[in-house]
């Protein structure tokens, strides 16, 4: 039985009707959860059902979810074994529809980076997870491109700037300079230190250390979720998004930020220096005028916390770094 289909989806679901004859069970049911993700439930057993942007991606995080549960992190989901099964799995890669395990939440607890002890806790999956991948990263060499992280800020730079006329009505010129000025002083100095960085070891980064991909299940466990951005990179790229994304919980305290047990290694000049680069401002502010007036009016609350409530922390703490770096 196919359910709750809702409008836009007819495209899929001849797709979806093609997987209830296919798949083994006697009780299969698919109902929409969000847009392009669906609930699908074969007998007792529960699933997700994703709409991928390309069935390359999926066979990529087929193939590293395989890997890091073959090196015993369980951590994380499961692709269903219809993605073994080449007939079925060339469809769904052609469709770039990819069937994974549906791994319960916590019904009380949503995780978060707002304590310690939770922050600890991710750090430690996040570690657990390179040290695996390390050891397959070769098999990904022809799969994925090299990512740099200095050109994607070099490039959401020049859209913050080239929005400027737009965000007047918003921020303050002092704001906006202040913004500026660090992204660009920070560049300028990371790109002076790119030897350092293209001397570091290539890793599968995760590429979205966001709390919302900690996943806390029902049974207490916590799980490294949405291989989406995966990247081939240096696994400093993944602690410099964890750092920033825990930044605003601390009160961009560079003393705190010191003592979340982050890896000894990153402590580094480029370390430092990257956390200068003001990329949650720059991005959220890019997609903020890119977005439609129900978008601005949902977001507004967040954004003005980040921009002008957070400055005078952030500032203190760039005056910090700075004046440790000298």
């Amino acid at each position: 039985m196919i359910g709750n289909s809702p409008k836009g989806d007819a495209e899929y679901s001849d797709l979806l009707f093609y997987l209830s004859d296919h798949i083994k069970g006697k009780n299969l049911t698919i109902s929409s959860l969000k847009k392009k993700i669906w609930l699908l439930q074969i007998d007792e057993e529960y699933w997700i059902v994703k709409k991928f942007s390309s069935g390359q991606l999926l066979q990529n995080q087929v193939l590293l979810t395989e890997k890091l549960h073959q090196y015993s992190i369980i951590n994380t989901y499961r692709f269903h074994p219809i993605h073994q099964e080449s007939s079925l799995s060339s469809l769904l890669e052609k469709e770039g529809l990819g069937i994974f395990e549906y791994i319960q939440p916590h019904k009380k607890n949503v995780f978060h980076f707002t304590t310690k002890r939770k922050r600890k806790h991710a750090l430690q999956l996040l570690e657990k997870y390179h040290h695996t991948v390390k050891h397959f990263t070769d098999e990904f060499q022809s799969r994925l491109q090299p990512f740099s992280q200095l050109a994607k800020w070099h490039s959401r730079l020049l859209e913050f700037i080239h929005y400027h006329s737009l965000m007047k009505g918003y921020m303050p010129n002092n704001y906006f300079q202040h913004y500026v000025m660090w992204a660009q002083w920070s560049l300028q100095e990371l790109y002076q230190m790119e030897a350092y960085l293209h001397h570091l070891p290539l890793h599968v980064i995760h590429g979205d250390v966001v709390d919302h991909n900690f996943l806390l299940g029902a049974n207490n466990r916590l799980y490294l979720i949405d291989f989406d951005l995966m990247r081939l990179a240096p696994k400093i790229i993944d602690y410099l998004q964890f750092a920033n994304r825990i930044l605003p919980h601390i009160n961009w305290s560079l003393e705190e930020l010191l003592k979340e047990d982050l890896p000894k290694e990153f402590e580094s000049r480029f370390f430092l220096t990257a956390l200068i680069f003001p990329t949650d401002i720059l991005r959220e502010w890019n997609r903020f005028i890119k977005g439609s007036n129900t978008y601005k009016q949902k977001v507004w609350h967040y954004l003005y916390d980040l921009t002008f409530s957070q400055f005078s922390y952030r500032k203190q703490f760039v005056d910090q770094i700075i004046r440790k770096l000298k």
